[in-house]
C-alpha cells in the first residue's frame, strides 16, 4: 500500500512538473497581447511593465525579474532600457528576439502602434515558438493566421475613420505615435523635447503652431506628466482625452483613438 501511495504521489509531481507552462517575457502589455494571440495559454507571459506606466520612469518588481530570468524567450522591442536587461540575461540561457526590423524603426521604437508592423512581429513570436517547442507549431500557425485577418480588419476599421480628414495635426505629450501617424496620412505635435518638458521657446512655437492650424485635440498618456498638458488645455481652448499607448487591450484601444482622432479632425 505505502509502495502504492509512493507511486501515485511520483506521478502526481511528474504531472505538475510536466504540465507548468514555459514562461514568455515581453517589455510591455501590448506585446503580452500579441504573444497571448499566438500561444493562447501554452505558455505564461512575464510583462516587465505594468499598465499605466511611463516606461521611461519605473522600477521592476522582484518576481518580475525572477520570471525574466527563468524565461525561455525574451521578445525584445527595441525600447531604451532593454538593453541594460539583454545584458544581464548574458549568462543565462534565456533566448534573445527581437521583435523588430531594424529598418523598421527610423528612430522611434513605438512600432506596436503601426498594425501593419505588428503584423511582422506577430510572425516573429510564432517562429520563434515554433523553433522552441515544435509539437505546437500546427496549433500557433492557426493563431497567426487568426490574428493577421484580424489585424487587416483592424487596419481597414482605421483607415475608413481617417481617411479624408480636415485637419491631419493632433498634439500629444510624449512623440510614441510616430509610426501610428505616418501609416495613416497622420501628424504629431510633440510637447515633450527629447524626453523632457520643453523650454519657454519651444513651448511658444508649438502653442503658435496649435493655434495657427487650429489643432483640437491634446492626447495626453497615462504615466506622464499632467501639468504643462493642463496648463496647455486652459491656454490653448481645447480637448484633452487620455488614452494608454501602453494598453493591453491593444486592438480596441487603437480602435478606439482612431475613433476620438476621427470626431476631432473631421
Amino acid at each position: 500500500m505505502r509502495g502504492i501511495l509512493f507511486f501515485l504521489n511520483l506521478t502526481a509531481l511528474c504531472f505538475a512538473l510536466d504540465s507548468a507552462k514555459p514562461i514568455i517575457s515581453v517589455s510591455i502589455p501590448p506585446q503580452s497581447y500579441f504573444v497571448k494571440k499566438i500561444a493562447g495559454e501554452s505558455v505564461e507571459v512575464n510583462v516587465l511593465i505594468p499598465p499605466n506606466t511611463d516606461e521611461h520612469n519605473f522600477d521592476f518588481k522582484p518576481q518580475t525579474m525572477i520570471n525574466l530570468e527563468k524565461s525561455a524567450v525574451y521578445f525584445v522591442g527595441d525600447l531604451e532600457f532593454e538593453s541594460q536587461l539583454v545584458q544581464r540575461l548574458e549568462s543565462t540561457k534565456v533566448k534573445k528576439v527581437r521583435l523588430n526590423a531594424q529598418d523598421t524603426l527610423k528612430g522611434d521604437p513605438h512600432t506596436w502602434l503601426d498594425p501593419i508592423l505588428v503584423k511582422e512581429q506577430a510572425k516573429v513570436i510564432a517562429q520563434t515558438l515554433s523553433e522552441l517547442y515544435p509539437q505546437n507549431r500546427a496549433f500557433y500557425e492557426k493563431n497567426l493566421a487568426v490574428f493577421l485577418g484580424e489585424i487587416d480588419i483592424l487596419d481597414s476599421q482605421i483607415r475608413a475613420l481617417l481617411s479624408g480628414l480636415e485637419s491631419k495635426k493632433f498634439i500629444v505629450y510624449h512623440p510614441s505615435w510616430g509610426h501610428f501617424a505616418s501609416r495613416y496620412n497622420l501628424e504629431q505635435v510633440a510637447i515633450e523635447v527629447d524626453g523632457k518638458e520643453p523650454k519657454p521657446r519651444e513651448l511658444a512655437a508649438i502653442t503658435k503652431t496649435a493655434k495657427k492650424e487650429n489643432i483640437p485635440i491634446i492626447f495626453v498618456q497615462v504615466g506622464f506628466p499632467q501639468v504643462v498638458v493642463l496648463n496647455l488645455v486652459k491656454e490653448w481652448r481645447v480637448e484633452a482625452v487620455s488614452i494608454d499607448y501602453l494598453s493591453a487591450n491593444w486592438a480596441s484601444d487603437l480602435l478606439y483613438t482612431a475613433q476620438i482622432l476621427h470626431n476631432a479632425l473631421k
